[in-house]
């Protein structure tokens, strides 16, 4: 009898723990992109900022700004592995924004991880573990 109640408190604690789990620390969140390739950004096309914005789901799911046009699309996760499916974009011109968008919708391409910096900066991570993007954290939507 003792061993049974053991085994419910153990299988409870478990599944409490398991139900206090927080949404990783880049989902839920607006992240402003502040750098991109190394080179650092404010706005990109008449003071628009570009965005992400990361839904936990399920399904997963991404929208955001390239600075120019909106795009959305959906990503995985696998431990600090992150990737990006096909992402939709709109189709507006943008006479001074498009190979910002360009550069950074490859960005989006190449990305295989990311890290966050005091739940204040996240980096979209290369193959490599070399930094592709980097984001600042904006308010929580």
């Amino acid at each position: 009898m003792q061993r049974l109640v053991l085994l419910l408190v153990i299988t409870g604690i478990g599944l409490a723990l398991q139900g206090c789990e927080s949404a990783r620390p880049f989902e839920r969140v607006t992240w402003q992109l502040s750098e991109l390739g190394g080179v650092g950004i404010t706005k990109v096309h008449e003071g628009q900022a570009a965005y992400l914005y990361f839904d936990d789901g399920p399904p997963q799911r991404v929208s955001g700004s390239t600075g120019c046009n909106r795009l959305s699309g959906s990503y995985s996760l696998r431990g600090s592995g992150l990737t990006f499916g096909p992402l939709a974009t709109t189709k507006m011109a943008c006479a001074d924004g498009m190979a910002r968008e360009q550069a950074f919708l490859a960005a989006l391409a190449a990305t295989d991880g990311w890290r966050t910096v005091d739940r204040q900066v996240l980096e979209l991570l290369d193959e490599r573990g070399e930094v592709l993007a980097r984001f600042t954290a904006a308010l929580p939507n």
